[in-house]
């Protein structure tokens, strides 16, 4: 799945879906990013970035989704689990 790819919504989606469905995607793309750049210590890097986007985002399921991931032992396993099932529901 190209997560940088625009997603067109359903004419009945509401603002706060879409900023959410954003703040989803910004999520997952930083805490790989995070990853990637702290090679050495990946998950204390996913842990420390999804700490700072709870702060700044306005969705309660992103953050619900955002403090799950920076309280799991293997963050970056919660990450790459995320989107395994974002995939899955990409092929239904």
């Amino acid at each position: 799945m190209n997560l940088s790819v625009p997603i067109s919504y359903p004419d009945d989606t509401t603002e706060m879906q879409i900023t959410e469905s954003e703040e989803f995607r910004q999520m997952i793309t930083t805490s790989l990013l995070a990853a990637e750049l702290n090679r050495d210590k990946p998950n204390t890097a996913i842990r420390n970035a999804c700490k700072h986007m709870m702060n700044r985002f306005k969705g309660v399921r992103s953050k619900k989704v955002a403090y799950g991931a920076s309280i799991q032992a293997m963050p970056l396993a919660y990450i790459n689990k995320l989107i395994k099932l974002m995939e899955m529901q990409a092929w239904k």
